[in-house]
């Protein structure tokens, strides 16, 4: 394992600078309330200042959808008390009327969902005086969480060169910054993942040398990721089974041996954090419904998924309506193959059954999540619903290729493409930002606070500092061989 030379902490910590300015610019780049059900995510937020953190069940008012989507719908909908002065946009009170004066019951679809996500929104509009403020408010606190955990995730793979973070940008797709920029529970949902996934991968190293603070990492965001949607518990397990995968009989007598007392606690902190999940899971009548049959034609309409959720985790943004190009979408997954192939090439036989049983099982999760259960949804399956399990391909593959980096440290060559792949995805962000931006404007018909120019340099910002994260590796002096384990 490459241990890598001890380098300045401001190198990663221009990458951290770059994903937190690219993040500020997505906070403004859409248009409020236009992203994927933010109305009623706000909604839920107002239950939180209430002090209830769920409301009665409802009906939802009456739309045009399909029985099936209906009734699902109708499953998860709870009534909510908002003040006409917070109201959102185009919502109106259970009994047809807008919501004008004083208080009223609103109906939200997403009134049952884990009130964790929202504890930050509710705070910020508890102290606004009205949606138009409350949102911007509500946004920048909800991405506040996310751009921790992204950082966490960096602080826990950095060994000193790029090449430990390769992954973690890969995974870090425009779909990851846009989820965590606007009101709902994914961006925190994807970030705790990503930042479970990190701490599992660091503590896979070398189980009994890893610090009390990567323990603690491994306890909050495995807690958080379980905690912050309805099948962050599928996620959760994900991980830890791909903990026991790296780990294997060697590290598994490794970790029993030196660190089964730093594993305790962060071990019990997951289990309680398990047990709540699956208890609040019980109370807010979360839909189970699991049905198999009929076998082929359920996996059929799993496979049809499969090309839609492939290019809606690089980028598909606004309400569902602003998707990348083709052409930027398979060029991030040309990145991903390729660094699947580096890590393939690279690995040993068991990293390289490693990571092809990852691989083969991230690719089918969507496909059968939707065969046995998205399907009585009554509508498509998102990119972001699944983007966890598909982001732990480019994690494990960087890992890999990480652990036998010595060559991109003692030639000129590797460090340029290094360097070269950073400042190209960091490339394919400015432009997924650019893209939205324009949609978003509508032909210069809408602009956000402070217009614009200030948020085009804000992201111009970031990218800057990214490239200037790949220049380094770049530009770094060749370094002798490295020492592994």
């Amino acid at each position: 394992m490459n241990r890598g030379p001890k380098t300045p902490r401001k190198r990663v910590a221009l990458l951290v600078l770059g994903l937190a300015l690219l993040l500020t610019a997505w906070v403004v780049a859409t248009r409020p309330f236009t992203a994927p059900d933010e109305p009623s995510h706000y909604q839920r937020a107002p239950s939180m200042v209430n002090g209830k953190i769920l409301g009665p069940s409802v009906d939802y008012p009456n739309v045009r959808m399909t029985p099936l989507a209906r009734a699902f719908i109708d499953h998860d909908t709870r009534a909510v008390l908002v003040p006409a002065r917070l109201s959102p946009p185009y919502v109106v009170c259970m009994n047809g009327e807008p919501d004008l004066v004083g208080s009223c019951l609103e109906a939200d679809p997403n009134g049952n969902f884990p009130p964790l996500p929202y504890l930050l929104p509710a705070l910020a509009l508890s102290i606004s005086r009205g949606p138009s403020g409350a949102i911007w408010l509500m946004r920048v606190a909800s991405a506040l969480p996310s751009l921790a955990f992204l950082a966490l995730a960096a602080a826990l793979l950095w060994s000193g060169t790029g090449c430990s973070l390769l992954g973690l940008l890969a995974a870090t797709t425009p779909m990851v910054l846009f989820s965590s920029s606007i009101l709902n529970t994914s961006g925190v949902q994807i970030t705790a993942c990503l930042a479970f996934t990190a701490a599992v991968l660091r503590i896979a190293r070398a189980p009994a040398l890893a610090p009390g603070w990567v323990w603690t990492a491994f306890a909050v965001s495995g807690a958080v990721a379980m905690l912050a949607g309805p099948i962050g518990l599928a996620f959760a397990i994900a991980d830890l089974a791909l903990f026991l995968l790296l780990l294997g009989p060697r590290g598994s007598s490794e970790l029993r041996r030196a660190g089964a007392r730093r594993a305790l606690v962060p071990g019990l902190t997951l289990l309680a954090a398990a047990v709540l999940a699956l208890i609040y899971s019980h109370l807010a009548g979360f839909s189970t419904t699991v049905k198999i049959t009929p076998l082929w034609r359920s996996l059929d309409q799993g496979l049809g998924q499969l090309p839609h959720v492939l290019r809606d985790v690089v980028g598909t943004f606004g309400a569902e309506s602003v998707p990348l190009p083709r052409a930027a979408d398979w060029l991030w997954w040309l990145l991903v193959v390729l660094l699947v192939a580096a890590g393939l090439w690279r690995g040993d036989r068991r990293e390289r059954r490693q990571l092809i049983v990852v691989a083969v099982l991230a690719l089918a999760f969507p496909v059968l999540f939707y065969a046995w259960a998205g399907r009585m949804t009554g509508s498509g399956l998102q990119g972001r619903e699944v983007l966890p399990i598909l982001a732990l391909i480019p994690l494990v593959a960087g890992e890999i290729v990480w652990r036998h980096s010595s060559a991109v440290e003692q030639r000129r060559g590797p460090q340029l493409v290094l360097g070269g792949a950073i400042a190209l995805i960091a490339g394919l962000q400015a432009y997924a930002w650019w893209f939205d931006a324009r949609a978003t404007s509508a032909n210069g018909t809408w602009s956000p606070p402070l217009g614009w120019p200030v948020w085009a340099l804000v992201a111009a910002l970031g990218v800057a500092a990214l490239v200037a994260f790949g220049a380094t590796e770049a530009t770094a002096n060749p370094q002798p061989a490295a020492a592994h384990a």
